[in-house]
């Protein structure tokens, strides 16, 4: 089976990543980690070549946020690519901009909270082995 969460080369980059975290990141981690929302979500997961923000691993639901350098020239195309390669596998993907955590993350919690118990009722594991 060809590996597919946290290839061994990504352990460097996933760590710094965790260890330099964007205040979005910070403060949406603050109202998720330790199954707040009644589901274990991670931080900085490998999936293929790519890694997400954060990924609920049970229901195969990855959550990016986007911050200013997602709004340059080309960046929207190359995030279509990225999460249409991470959708083949089976994973949903939602997205919310640093602007919106910032400026509204009960918000930003009620709308994960629906795709998290969206995800629950449709969601049908897949075999990768």
């Amino acid at each position: 089976m060809t590996e597919v969460f946290n290839k061994l080369h990504h352990l460097e980059m996933r760590r710094e990543l965790r260890q330099q975290s964007t205040q979005a990141e910070k403060l949406f981690w603050k109202q998720v980690r330790s199954g707040q929302l009644g589901i274990r979500i991670k931080r900085q997961v490998g999936i293929g070549e790519y890694i997400v923000d954060f990924y609920a691993p049970n229901i195969r639901l990855a959550i990016e946020l986007d911050g200013g350098s997602h709004f340059e020239i080309g960046t929207a195309e190359r995030d279509a690519d990225r999460q249409k390669n991470i959708e083949v596998l089976g994973i949903k993907v939602i997205r919310f901009t640093d602007n919106e955590v910032f400026d509204g993350i009960d918000d930003v919690i009620s709308i994960l909270r629906n795709a998290i118990e969206e995800r629950r009722r449709s969601f049908v594991p897949k075999n990768f082995s």
